[in-house]
């Protein structure tokens, strides 16, 4: 009896170092295998009274194939998709839907699978659930009467100071993907009332801005050719060009459709949504062949956050982008079109390059503020803070 008992206590220590030796000789370190697109939790470097919650954070982050582990995980979720929505959603549906739900819509009308800020949506897409970002879907979070107006008066005064000088400005709101996609989202999250940025768009018109909202361009284009990236939150190199394509309208003008939609150079990227569930399979991002008779050069800054652009196009137009991620899908399309153009995230509208193409402004010249959809209120302060540069400069 006592025999067998150090036996088990033996087998159950092994269980619990043994991984943990073989992963620290043979294993290869999570730190130099960080797939997640994130900062792993470091190693605490004092004590404290939350230091238990935060070795428990480090070693949530560093356990021994946790890699591994996470990929298998996901594999089997995927594995489990199938049966799940072919097989138990409808038994499920036909026991809580009301009578009134549509029979092909009562699986999708259960709620959807999620794993921290991402919701699996239908054909292999995901969607980001944190920052608000599904309200926008939802038709939950649409503006007050005074934040319209609040918003209208910010835009009209950068309109204002742009005027002054002889600055054409563009206010830009690229749709989030679930706009665009709603097709693709689980039914939980899709509204057919009034959203935010279309009722915003309607307020808008008479106030002189011009604001583009490209979600039906967007969609049409859409049904022939992807626009926004699957497992990521950003839209893809064709979907910047349907926007672009956008502001040229908007300035009277055509933007040349790519000779080709593919240099034959394509780039794969792991989704940033993709990664931090789990799944670990990279997307094709299609390079479209643009103006490649123009010859352009790109200098980029703080982290590729700055983008500053020169070519041998003809004549003598600025362009300056201030916005967010969505900039550098834009970046090939300007830099190909203007003479001169800086794109910048707008937390650096006074770093050097951004503050001197700013103050460089001026008649003729063209000014967009863009935004995606779910940081249209950061857009709204960057028009307050670019109109004050723009009037100190004049």
């Amino acid at each position: 009896m006592r025999k067998m008992m150090i036996i088990r206590i033996a087998l159950i220590a092994a269980m619990l170092i043994l991984p943990t030796v073989l992963f620290l000789t043979l294993g290869e370190k999570p730190a130099g295998n960080n797939e997640e697109k994130r900062n792993l939790t470091a190693f605490p470097e004092r004590i404290s009274g939350s230091l238990p919650a935060q070795l428990e954070a480090w070693y949530r982050d560093h356990a021994p194939y946790r890699q591994t582990l996470v990929r298998a995980e996901a594999g089997l979720r995927q594995g489990l998709e199938t049966p799940y929505r072919e097989a138990v959603l409808p038994a499920l549906s036909r026991l809580t839907c009301p009578s009134w739900v549509p029979e092909e819509e009562r699986g999708r009308a259960l709620a959807p699978q999620s794993d921290g800020y991402t919701v699996y949506g239908r054909d292999g897409w995901l969607f980001y659930s944190d920052e608000d970002n599904l309200l926008y879907a939802q038709g939950l979070n649409c503006l007050t009467e005074e934040e319209t107006e609040a918003r209208i008066a910010a835009y009209q005064a950068l309109q204002n100071a742009c005027e002054a000088r002889g600055i054409r400005l563009i206010v830009l709101t690229a749709p989030n993907r679930e706009q665009v996609y709603r097709e693709k989202l689980p039914t939980l999250y899709r509204a057919d009332g009034p959203l935010r940025t279309e009722a915003f768009a309607e307020a808008v018109k008479e106030s002189g801005v011009t604001f583009l909202y490209p979600l039906e361009e967007l969609r049409e284009f859409s049904r022939s050719r992807q626009t926004y990236c699957r497992t990521d939150t950003h839209w893809n190199r064709i979907g910047a060009y349907v926007a672009a394509a956008a502001v040229f309208r908007a300035l009277g003008e055509d933007l040349p459709l790519p000779e080709a939609w593919d240099k034959g150079k394509n780039e794969t990227k792991l989704g940033d949504l993709a990664a931090g569930c789990g799944i670990f399979e990279e997307e094709e991002d299609l390079d479209p062949l643009f103006r490649p008779e123009v010859n352009a050069v790109k200098e980029y800054y703080e982290n590729d956050c700055v983008i500053v652009c020169r070519s041998d196009v003809s004549g003598s137009r600025k362009a300056v982008v201030i916005g967010d991620s969505y900039c550098s899908g834009l970046q090939e399309y300007f830099a190909r079109s203007f003479p001169s153009a800086v794109l910048a995230y707008r937390e650096y509208i006074d770093e050097a390059h951004v503050a001197k193409a700013l103050s460089a402004l001026g008649e003729g010249d063209v000014l967009v503020m863009l935004s995606v959809e779910r940081y249209d209120t950061k857009n709204e302060a960057a028009a307050v803070t670019v109109a004050a540069r723009l009037r100190e400069t004049h």
